[in-house]
């Protein structure tokens, strides 16, 4: 087999890492492919599953279609996917190749439906769901019966089409998964359910969280496995995680005094439903937790605790805000100041009013 050239699997800056491998030894270019997948350079994140589109190579414009669609959420869930396409050249040698890779502006007068962003707008029977396999519009949509939050075994359950576990896995006979579907706050969700946030790409720049694609989604709270469940307090002191406390309803172990700000590790240094976000401005961890409303003083859309604030620091946590602890100038003062935090604007031109170590994006 002839070896790639090094610059037809060099992964770029604000590109996704991409091969293109040649010759007529099946054996060795499937071991090229797995070294390829297995290179923690070009995935920080973990080993990619393997994935080959079902589609017929004679029908470009589906077989793109179906590898945008994957792709457009493999980054969900886990360490996303890696598309191996055997024979590409007749996806762009064709018409139909060509134009499948082009988006195409719609006037919204002739979009066939509601357009919609949560379940809530829609009518009764009907989910937000996806327009089509190549576009993040979503529109008001019959589907299954059941709506988010409630238990369910596959996407056809659901009103909204999308049916996961805790973990953003599809059901299977081993977890418990919930319907699931697009949220801006944790009230668009259902019973059980928060709006979290998840990056669906990151555009290759781990380093620079200005140009991700970010989305709200309805997360269970529920353990995907029964079996893992916190039964008690104890339980999950012994964990050693830095939880310290039992959510006995959903199974989860948290930390009873956790505050948005406070220094963390994992979630289970957090508030039940919140994450640890990590990055050059949450120095040391940084508890938080979304889908908060800028108005709510109480109910699922506040932010936990007395001194912290819901805000939304544009790029980074669009199109849903986040829970940060609250400081003001002359003040209330950051409670990790020893660490570099300082209190920061969330937006350009703003007053401070947000802890954040004082540099970076």
């Amino acid at each position: 087999m002839e070896n790639a050239r090094p610059s037809a699997t060099a992964s770029g800056r604000g590109t996704a890492p991409l091969a293109y491998f040649w010759g007529d030894d099946a054996y060795s270019l499937d071991a090229a492919v797995d070294a390829f997948r297995k290179d923690p350079n070009r995935f920080p994140a973990g080993e990619p599953e393997r994935w080959r589109p079902d589609v017929d190579r004679g029908d470009p414009g589906r077989l793109l279609g179906e590898i945008r669609e994957r792709l457009g959420t493999g980054t969900m869930f886990g360490a996303g996917s890696l598309a191996i396409v055997r024979g590409a050249g007749p996806l762009i040698r064709s018409t139909d190749g060509r134009k499948a890779l082009i988006g195409m502006c719609t006037p919204a007068s002739k979009i066939a439906g509601t357009i919609c962003v949560r379940e809530a707008q829609c009518p009764a029977g009907q989910g937000c769901a996806l327009y089509g396999s190549r576009t993040s519009l979503r529109i008001c949509k019959a589907g299954g019966a059941k709506s988010l939050g409630a238990a369910c075994t596959a996407a056809a359950d659901c009103r909204s089409n999308e049916c996961y576990d805790r973990d953003f896995h599809v059901s299977n006979s081993q977890n418990r998964a919930y319907c699931s579907g697009a949220c801006n706050v944790n009230s668009d969700c259902g019973a059980d359910q928060i709006c979290s946030r998840l990056v669906v790409g990151n555009n290759g720049t781990l380093d620079n969280p200005l140009d991700d694609i970010v989305v709200g989604y309805c997360r269970t709270l529920f353990v995907p496995v029964a079996a893992t469940a916190c039964m008690n307090d104890p339980s999950c002191v012994a964990r050693q995680n830095g939880s310290d406390t039992c959510d006995n309803t959903h199974g989860l172990c948290y930390r009873k005094g956790a505050v948005p700000g406070d220094a963390c590790t994992s979630e289970t240094d957090c508030p039940v439903g919140g994450d640890c976000s990590m990055g050059v401005r949450f120095a040391g961890g940084y508890c938080q937790t979304f889908g908060c409303d800028q108005a709510a003083t109480s109910g699922v859309d506040a932010c936990p605790g007395s001194n912290s604030v819901c805000a939304q620091r544009g790029g980074p946590d669009e199109p849903i805000s986040a829970c940060y602890e609250k400081c003001a100038p002359g003040g209330t003062a950051c409670s990790r100041a020893s660490a570099g935090y300082a209190c920061e604007s969330a937006t350009p031109g703003t007053p401070p009013s947000v802890c954040l170590v004082a540099s970076g994006t």
